[in-house]
């Protein structure tokens, strides 16, 4: 009964370490993907409502078949910049975080009209693009946007690919 006890012990505290663990992982970036680091991030958020002040916006407006929507993909957060895709301009864009001004912006083809999410990693950024029949992804320098490389074309026989999961740098 005394071993089932301490075995029962071991493991309860082996999941609560795990769990602190995985939900303090540090990354050299505060947001380099969809949702971040499983969306947890260090960055303070204000505790009132007078703490809020707007510092800067930008809009986008596509124009789809469905009618007017978001032009821009989900935005990630790279060493005092915020990247993100613009779908009416076709283009990949870098901000300075705190003013919003574009440090630098390149001409992307075929970026969804939805579920554009981009990554970080490795000093790259990782864009998904569409094609008529499938996907590719294209990696550009995260310091001046310029083209690293570009996928093949992933496709997939009697059918149309969309990318709706995130890109994920590992490693």
């Amino acid at each position: 009964m005394k071993t089932k006890r301490i075995m029962a012990l071991l493991c309860a505290l082996a999941v609560a370490v795990s769990v602190s663990v995985g939900a303090s992982a540090a990354t050299s970036t505060n947001w380099p993907q969809f949702l971040g680091s499983a969306g947890i991030t260090a960055a303070q958020t204000p505790a009132s409502p007078a703490e809020t002040q707007l510092e800067w916006s930008a809009s986008s407006v596509y124009n789809g078949s469905w009618g007017p929507t978001n032009g821009f993909g989900s935005p990630i957060y790279v060493n005092d910049a915020v990247y993100v895709t613009d779908k009416a301009a076709g283009k990949l864009i870098k901000r300075n975080a705190k003013t919003g001004a574009v440090l630098a912006q390149v001409s992307v083809s075929n970026l969804p009209a939805f579920f554009c999410y981009i990554a970080y990693g490795d000093g790259k950024i990782f864009v998904p693009q569409e094609t008529a029949g499938g996907v590719k992804i294209a990696a550009f320098s995260a310091d001046t946007l310029s083209s690293v490389w570009q996928s093949p074309e992933i496709t997939i026989t009697g059918g149309t690919l969309q990318t709706a999961s995130p890109v994920l740098y590992e490693n």
